[in-house]
């Protein structure tokens, strides 16, 4: 995800972290539908079965991601 260079790994995939997202940070990303958003998220099932990888192309929104939903 070299356009989405900073992770965020969390434990929760929830309605409310995609709708601030959305909110606050724009579009989603998406490499099928050819989005150019700022964010993205996909499960991290090497990790665990309950986790997740937030993408994000700049580092103070991956830092405020962090803040609310870490």
């Amino acid at each position: 995800m070299k356009d989405l260079p900073y992770t965020v790994i969390t434990n929760k995939l929830g309605y409310e972290a995609e709708k601030w997202c959305k909110n606050n940070l724009g579009e989603r990303y998406s490499p099928i539908e050819r989005k150019t958003g700022t964010w993205t998220c996909f499960w991290a099932s090497d990790i665990s079965f309950k986790s997740y990888r937030w993408h994000f192309k700049s580092e103070k929104d991956a830092f405020w991601f962090r803040l609310k939903w870490q």
